[in-house]
Formats: C-alpha cells, structure tokens, sequence
C-alpha cells in the first residue's frame, strides 16, 4: 500500500507544482501586457502612425487579446517578451521606466524616432539583452549601465545626449563587439579601457566634442575606427597602422599635430571612400596620395592644417631669441606644427600668417630672417613687450608681403630704423608709440617709411626734429599720422599745408601734433585739405587766430596752444561738419559765444579757462543732450538759459559752468561747492568743480582758500585806505569809462565784420522770377544743390544829405546804402537764429558781384503762399487748426 500511496502523491505533487507555475506564468504574461500597454499609452498614442500600430490600439481595449501577436513583439514558447521593435517615427513623448519588467528582453529597437528626456536604467534587470538600438532620437542626458552581455550598442544621431565614455563600457567581461555614439554630445577622453576590450571590432565616436588623445593599445582587434570630427590632439599612434582587416579609418578634422605617421606616407590598404585623414594639424607636406584625393588640408576643412613643419623651426629660432622659456603665453610651442601655437595665425594653406604675442615678456631683437622664412607673413603684434629693436633682413625683398607692424610699449631706442621699414614695400599700419626713439634719418632719397604706410603712430616717443612737409608728399597714401607726446619736436607747419594735400590729392583724415614743440600760425590754406576730419594741434606754441578750417573737418583741438582773438562766427557754418570742439586753456581767447555755434550738432564742446564774457545764449540748447558742454573758467555772467537750470547730472553727459560771474539764485543742481556766485566773488576765488582738471592737490589749496575765516576788521585802518583811495578812484573810474568805451566801440566792429563774413554766402546762381511784393522781387536760385528763393533789397545809390543824428540820408529820407546794409545785417544775423517748424528758414545774404544786387535767401517753398493754399483749397478749416498753422 505504501508504495501506491508514494506514488499517487508524486503525481499529485507534480500536478500542484505545475498548477502553480501556470498561475506564475499567467501572472507574468499578465504584467507584461500591462507594461505593454503603458508603452502604447505614453509613446505610441502621442505619435502621429498610429495606423502603423492599428493591433496595439483595438487589442489594448480587450483583456483576451495576445499581445505576443502585436507588431514588433516576439515572444518565447513561454510566452515571455524577448523582442521589442518599434521604429520610424511610431513613438513619442519619454521612455517609460516600467521597461525594466521584461526582464527576458534581448533585443529592443527604438530608431528612428520623437523619443526625448533621458534613457531610464532599465537594461540592468535584463541579464539577456545582447542589442540596443535607440538612434536617430532627441535623447538626452548621459549612457545608463550597459549589461556585460550586450553585444550591440547603437544611440547616434542623439544631439544632446553627452557625458563621458564609461570604462565599464569596456570592461574585459563585456563581449561589446559594436559601439556607434557618433553625432551626439559626449566629452571627455577616450577611455584607456577600450584598448582591453577583447571582443570590439567597430568604434564609431565621430562628430562629438572628444578631447584628449588616443590611447596606445598594444593588442586590439577594431576594423572600423571613426573618429573624426572632434577635438582629439597628439599625434596619430602607429599601432593604428598595425590593424589587420581595417576596412574604415576616419581621423579627419581633428586637432592631431606632429607629421604624419609612417604608415600613412602610403596609402594603408583601406577602401577608398573608408579613409579620411585629413584636414588635422599634421605638418606639411601631406603624403601625396592624399593631396590628390583632395582631402588633405582643402579649404573646406573644419580645422586648418598644421602648417609646414619648417616653419615651426623657424619659430622655434625666433622664440630662442626673444627669451621664449620665459613666456607666460606659450601654450602648443613644444610642438613642431607651427599652427598649434599660442598666438600663430596660418591661413588656409597651412602657412604662418601672423604672429600676435602681446604682453608676454618676450625679450631682444627680433631676427632679420624670419621674414624669408615665413614668405605669407602678413601681421605682426608684440606690443607691451621689452624688444630692443630689429635685425636687418638679410636682403630686402618684393616678394615680402608684411602689412601690420604693431610695436606699441616696447624698450625700442635711439634712431628710427628707417632701412628696415623700407625693406617691405606692402607695410600699411605702423606702431611704434610709447617707445624711446629719439631721432630719425630723412632725405628726399630716403624717406623715413615706404610709401605704401596708411597709418602711422609716433606718440610717446622722444623725437628731436624739425617737422619736414615733405614727408605728406612722400607718403601719399598716409591717411592718420600721430606724432603727439613728442616734446622736442619743433618747426611749424607750413602755410602752403593745406595747398600741398589739395594738389597732391591726399587721403589724410587725421593729423594729431598736440603736446609737441610745434609753433607758428594755423595755415592759412587749412581749408584746402578737403579729406582732414579731425586735427588735433592742442598743447603746441601754435599762435595766432582760426581763419578758417575744412568743411570735412569733425574734431578740432586748440586747446592748450596760443591762439587768441574771439572765437570765429564761421565755425558755426552750416555746411561745416563738426561734432567735437575743443578750445580750453586758452587766456587769449575773449569776446563773447558766437550765436552761429548753435547751428552745429556738436556731441561735444570744450571752451574752458579761457576769458570769454557776455551770456550763453539760449539758442545753446541744442547742446542739452550733448555728452560734454563745459564752459568753466570764464567770466559768463547770467542770466543763465533755461536748459542749464534743467541739467539733469547723469553718469553718460558732462555740464560743467563753474567759475563764471552768475548771480543767484544759482540753479539747483548747481550748489555752492562747485557754482561761483555774483555776491562776494571775486576773480581769485574760484570754487570747486565736480570734474576737477588741476588735481586733488589744487581741489584741497582752493577749499582751504574758502573755508578760512573772514580777518577780524579794523576800523581805523578801513578808514585809511577808503580816505586815501578815494581820489584815486575817482580818477581810475573816468580812465577806465574812456576805455570801456573804446573797446567796445573796436569789439563792435569786429563782431560786425565777423557777422558779414558769416551772414554772406557765396555761389548762388539766380534762376526764373516767381514773384512780386511790395519791398521787391522774389526769384528762384540754386545754392549748395538746393533749390532757393531769393528776394530783392532794394537800395538804390543817389546823391545823400546829412540827418541831425549824423546818418547819411537819400532824398526823400531814405538812408543811405551803407547805413541801411548794417541795418540788414542786424535783422539777418536775429532771423538766422529763428528754428521753427512753421517759419521758413532763412540762410543768408547774397551780393551779386555784377550788379551790387543783395538778395535776401531763404528756404524755397514749392507749394506756393500760404494766401494762395487756402484760397485754392475746398476744405473749410475750423479756427483752432489756422492758429495752429499760424
């Protein structure tokens, strides 16, 4: 019996047992369904094919449906998920995390895709997985751990997935046999791992941001080696040559240097369009069999070439002699590809273009043959460095191709070096400020630079000489010439100046000459140099008045020199293009401000310390938004114009009216630290600015000057002096009334002079007759390009008598033509002032040379009167719009 009842049990058991892993199996298949579902939901519903995809869709609604049967699902006989494919363009949205629970998972396939977000850890619970292919996505984030027994790992086309390679990834227990990470975002070095890797065949890491080297690898099997397109440096390891069965090699476009390895001086035994190797920094020349499959330093290359390797010899000979072991900036010059080099510029070709090594301590004279040697050099930049001076080149070429020579805070000395310069016929932009050159040799035979200099700079510099015009005539394509912050440089400049450039047709735009000896007047041709656009003869022994200046001129610079008189009306010239004046520290400038200025947009105008009187006038506003306006240091008096009162100080514009004659109450901005005042001021006392120009130290000298207290009066002594004064002020009073009045009478003449000048144009050419008034004729003219209307001034010229108050006088009591022409003057000089959208704008007079005519010219209204508008039109026109248009 007991043998029976064994073995009914052993059946009954095997029944339980496999009752038991039926419910396991259903509970399993079950579960993945779900996680199946959940997939559908989150990825495949919020793509746009669902189509693709119909059987997820109506299966997903009915719990009977197997979803082994399902597109892209494969299952095993236990009905277990083993291969999960879901490709071109059928997903969207994140991969869900519940992925981890097919555990039986060996293949899963993603391609082609919308999936975004990170990839989940999911592929550590499936121990079985041997391929996962989730390229051409917009998965980001870094790689998640990767199974030993993974056999294919494809996530290009992945732009923003990055981190760095894991060595785990190649760990000697994987069997990795296939890699492609290409066209994501990985950094970092490759990882040492990958040479022990024992099952890799094919890397493909190309178009990332891989830095660092190649590791040497002593026993690898890889066929298929991409790794173009990053930032990989060092030089190209031979064992790449050692690869048996290599069928694609692709280094290009990376940052290798040195030359090229043995065994790419042939071409390897790789499929044609299965090599790239150029376009790196590998030194020149490349084999010739990738010269002639063009791939090999083109222009079209991602990095240029390393340049010719003989040039890096001669930069090493040029670094060992300017002190290169003791450059901070030094970075690539241990290498023998020049184009590696902190602060070497090659162009396309792979030769050395320029050489920019400022403010790195080199040392010495700079090697005359290095010129030769780089026949494509173009630029030089070593300022703020401590080089001596300049070999000769062994023999002065045509074939030098030198533009720029920027030697700028150097320990440069003694005589200019003209022979040098003249070495290189293309030389255009020249720095030698801030230098201690002290002389220069010159003739007309040789000149000082070649004539090919476009710009020159000499500041800071210690020249003794005696400036020569011949110079502009020698250099005829000099366009800026500084020679400022050379003290012992004298001599004047010609009067002929402004002839010269005239007749030479010269391109000189900017002449700066301030802090320099130079003396004599301005020239009076000046204005003939009609390219000039800035001038700057500030701080010189330059005497005399302005008697005229280029109308192309932008920026003039007087201050600190010796001119004197008044400040010229024609400066404000309507067809003159100043935007910057400046005329400070000048004691023999007086008179008042011309009105005429006011018809400049200047951004910024200087007339400080100088003894200018009268008012600003209120037409000044137009310099409200300027970024400087200062008058400071005159003797202006009030009342003070309206915009001043409004001067909002702000950190972008600068207006500073201090040390004048103004009464109070003084505008609020403008409190008693830095605004003099009418009570108790006196011409020695001057109070303190917020921009100060004489130092901290004057700032202290003058507040202690204001702070003393007042001297304890003595009555007695008071009385003294007020007794034995008064005579002699009295007498004083009637001498200094006789002057007054004679200087005024003289000032006046001057100023009307000055307004003649100013009031009457030239070249206007008078046209048809468009009109009759009752004071004269109004014709059409031509004035500047410009259309004009030119009304007659009547003033005929007869026998004259003399009125009781002096004037001259026609019969009939008309005045006579010179009483009744300053008459004009007065009114003309008053409407040139007036700048109002509804009055016509008047420009001027006109004398007719012929007939002695005078017109009046005014802007040309093409529409007619006012009177002849309204009269012609149909609109009926309320009267609040006529007062308007009044």
């Amino acid at each position: 019996i007991l043998p029976v009842v064994m073995q009914i049990s052993a059946v009954h058991l095997t029944i339980l047992l496999l009752l038991c892993i039926s419910y396991a199996t259903a509970d399993i298949y079950d579960d993945e369904r779900a996680i199946l579902v959940e997939l559908y939901e989150t990825t495949i519903r919020a793509s746009d094919s669902l189509d693709q995809y119909s059987d997820w869709a109506s299966s997903t609604s009915s719990a009977s449906s197997d979803h082994c049967l399902w597109r892209g699902i494969k299952c095993d006989v236990q009905g277990r998920v083993v291969d999960l494919r879901i490709n071109k363009g059928c997903m969207a949205g994140t991969i869900p995390t519940s992925l981890r629970g097919l555990t039986e998972l060996r293949a899963i396939v993603f391609t082609g895709n919308y999936l975004e977000g990170t990839i989940p850890d999911i592929f550590r619970s499936m121990p079985s997985l041997d391929m996962i292919d989730m390229s051409s996505n917009y998965l980001a984030g870094i790689l998640p751990p990767i199974p030993p027994l993974v056999d294919s790992l494809s996530l290009s086309w992945n732009a923003r997935l990055s981190g760095s390679l894991p060595d785990a990834l190649f760990s000697p227990d994987n069997v990795l046999r296939h890699v492609d990470i290409s066209s994501c975002a990985l950094t970092g070095t490759l990882p040492l791992a990958l040479c022990s890797a024992p099952a890799l065949k094919n890397l493909l890491l190309g178009y990332n941001q891989l830095t660092g080297t190649i590791p040497e690898c002593t026993d690898s099997h890889i066929i298929a080696l991409e790794l173009h397109a990053n930032k990989l440096t060092g030089t190209i390891p031979e064992w790449i040559g050692l690869l048996e069965g290599l069928w694609s090699l692709a280094l290009d476009n990376n940052l290798f240097y040195g030359t090229y390895p043995t065994w790419l001086q042939t071409r390897p035994n790789v499929a044609n369009h299965s090599l790239a190797v150029g376009c790196t920094r590998l030194c020149l020349p490349a084999p010739d069999w990738c010269l002639a499959s063009g791939q090999c330093n083109s222009t079209s290359c991602r990095y240029p070439g390393g340049g010719d390797c003989s040039e890096g010899s001669t930069l090493d000979y040029f670094s060992s002699a300017l002190g290169g072991p003791g450059w901070p900036r030094r970075s690539g010059w241990d290498q023998p590809s020049p184009c590696v080099r902190d602060g070497i510029i090659c162009n396309a070709e792979g030769r050395v273009e320029q050489i920019r090594l400022p403010n790195n301590n080199l040392i010495g004279t700079i090697p005359g043959d290095i010129y030769s040697l780089l026949p494509s050099l173009k630029s030089i930049d070593l300022s703020n460095n401590l080089i001596s001076g300049f070999d000769m080149p062994a023999s002065p070429s045509s074939s030098f191709i030198l533009q720029t020579l920027m030697m700028k805070n150097n320990a440069l000395s003694g005589v200019l070096p003209s022979p040098f310069f003249r070495s290189f016929s293309q030389l255009e932009y020249v720095d030698l400020s801030y230098n201690n050159y002290t002389s220069l040799l010159y003739s007309d035979t040789n000149p000082i630079l070649p004539k090919s200099v476009k710009e020159v700079n000499f500041a800071h510099n210690d020249f003794y000489y005696v400036l020569n015009p011949l110079i502009f005539a020698e250099l005829w394509k000099l366009q800026r010439l500084d020679w400022s912050h050379n003290v012992h440089l004298t001599g004047s400049i010609p009067d002929s100046f402004g002839y010269i450039l005239k007749v030479l047709n010269h391109p000189l735009k900017a002449l700066d000459m301030s802090y320099t000896s130079l003396g004599g007047p301005i020239p009076s041709t000046i204005h003939l140099a009609d390219s000039l656009e800035s001038i700057n003869i500030g701080h010189t022994y330059i005497t005399g008045q302005i008697i005229d200046i280029p109308a192309s001129l932008r920026m003039l610079d007087v201050s600190g020199s010796r001119i004197n008189g008044t400040i010229p009306s024609f400066l404000g010239n309507v067809t003159y293009n100043l935007r910057a004046l400046y005329m400070d520290d000048l004691p023999g400038l007086s008179g008042t401000l011309p009105l005429s200025l006011s018809n400049l947009t200047l951004r910024e105008l200087s007339i400080a310390r100088c003894n200018l009187t009268g008012v600003i006038p209120d037409a000044y506003e137009v310099f409200a938004n300027a970024s400087l306006f200062d008058l400071s240091g005159n003797q202006l008096s009030s009342p003070i114009p309206a915009f001043i009162n409004l001067y909002v100080p702000s950190p972008d514009k600068v207006l500073d009216v201090h040390c004048n004659r103004f009464c109070i109450p003084l505008p609020g901005w403008c409190n008693a630290t830095f605004c003099a005042s009418c009570e108790g001021y006196t011409p020695a006392i001057c109070n303190i600015t917020t921009r100060p120009k004489g130092g901290d130290d004057d700032n202290e000298k003058q507040l202690a000057y204001l702070q003393q207290p007042p001297s304890e009066p003595v009555w007695k002594v008071l009385v003294g002096v007020l007794v034995g004064s008064a005579a002699v002020l009295v007498i004083a009073l009637f001498a200094f009334r006789h002057y007054t009045i004679r200087r005024q009478r003289k000032s006046k003449k001057i100023e009307l002079e000055e307004q003649q000048r100013s009031l009457f144009l030239s070249k206007v050419v008078r046209k048809n007759r468009i009109g009759q008034g009752a004071f004269g004729t109004v014709y059409k003219g031509q004035w500047q390009g410009s259309d004009v209307a030119m009304k007659t001034i009547t003033m005929a010229i007869s026998p004259t008598t003399t009125a009781a108050d002096g004037h001259q006088q026609q019969p009939g009591g008309m005045m006579a033509r010179d009483a009744l022409l300053d008459t004009i003057k007065v009114e003309a000089d008053i409407m040139r002032s007036l700048h109002h959208p509804n009055i016509v704008q008047f420009y001027g007079l006109y004398e007719d040379p012929d007939d002695g005519v005078v017109y009046m010219v005014n802007e040309y209204m093409a529409g007619g009167g006012l009177d002849t508008t309204l009269q012609r039109s149909r609109t009926r026109y309320d009267i609040q719009t006529l007062l308007k248009v009044g």
